[in-house]
């Protein structure tokens, strides 16, 4: 369980493309895949019955849509079986990396229809981090989940010299919008083994986010800038000046705590703060307000 309403199912621990900046590189890693990955549908079966709190499930991964037809359809079922779960999500890059996978597999498109038809309804958080991965193919097939009933939205990660420009994140954001996929998390880069050179210090973030949201029609303005944190999903609303001093500004948005959620803090912000955790390092603690 990711939240009290959320749960995450992680049936595989392939992708379509091993990112260098993933935070879940420890999935493909020694004895730590084993504990993370779904090893029976038991026990999946078990854990909602368990949890009726939940009503929405995110299958993710890996990339869940690398599986058999065959497979995911038991996934599926069983989940479906369960009145409370009401969301279905898949956390996929296929439209990014294997667009054919959907176009040439009507049985996948079938076991995709069996959300809506069982009266639930189904997500498919896409990855897109620059407009030019937005080819007309994969046009085309966007066209043909929205026709079963999928809603579409994308999240995206602030690369240092992939996206790290308000120009390409504001035609991203508009060219998704135009596709009727929603513009949903810019996520901060989060610091693995071997990333260091896309990682982007938060001040910087802060002003490329503000800039390309400028000016942009409230469709295209949905994005939230997000610090994926162990605690929560940390959203950063911006920063200011007071006194020659600059502050950042924040709030949880999601947390495990959900006591916390809503809370607002300020931190001082130094040049050299990537983090939530760099925030904390450099001052004796922030505040709410």
């Amino acid at each position: 369980m990711k939240y009290p309403s959320t749960a995450i199912v992680l049936p595989t621990a392939n992708c379509f493309s091993h990112c260098r900046f993933c935070f879940r590189k420890r999935l493909f890693t020694g004895n730590i895949r084993q504990t993370d990955i779904l090893d029976g549908m038991e026990k999946l079966d078990m854990f909602l019955r368990q949890h009726t709190s939940i009503n929405n499930i995110l299958i993710t991964g890996g990339d869940p849509l690398i599986l058999t037809t065959h497979y995911l359809k038991k996934i599926l079922s069983l989940v479906l079986n369960h009145d409370h779960i009401e969301v279905i999500r898949f956390g996929s890059r296929v439209l990014t990396y294997f667009p054919s996978r959907i176009e040439t597999d009507p049985a996948l498109i079938d076991v995709l229809k069996m959300i809506r038809n069982k009266g639930r309804r189904a997500y498919l958080v896409c990855h897109f981090n620059h407009p030019r991965e937005l080819t007309p193919r994969i046009q085309g097939v966007i066209d043909q989940l929205m026709g079963i009933g999928i809603i579409l939205q994308n999240q995206t990660v602030l690369l240092r010299g992939i996206n790290d420009s308000p120009d390409v994140l504001k035609l991203l954001f508009t060219k998704l919008t135009l596709w009727g996929i929603i513009p949903y998390y810019v996520f901060q880069c989060k610091f693995v083994i071997s990333n260091k050179h896309f990682r982007i210090p938060l001040h910087e973030t802060c002003k490329i986010f503000l800039e390309a949201t400028r000016g942009l029609n409230g469709l295209a303005k949905r994005p939230q800038l997000i610090m994926a944190h162990f605690s929560g999903k940390i959203e950063i609303l911006g920063t200011n000046f007071i006194d020659g001093k600059r502050y950042i500004y924040l709030k949880y948005h999601q947390a495990r705590d959900e006591s916390v959620i809503g809370n607002v803090l300020s931190f001082s912000l130094p040049d050299n703060a990537y983090w939530f955790d760099d925030l904390y390092a450099s001052c004796e603690g922030g505040k709410a307000i």
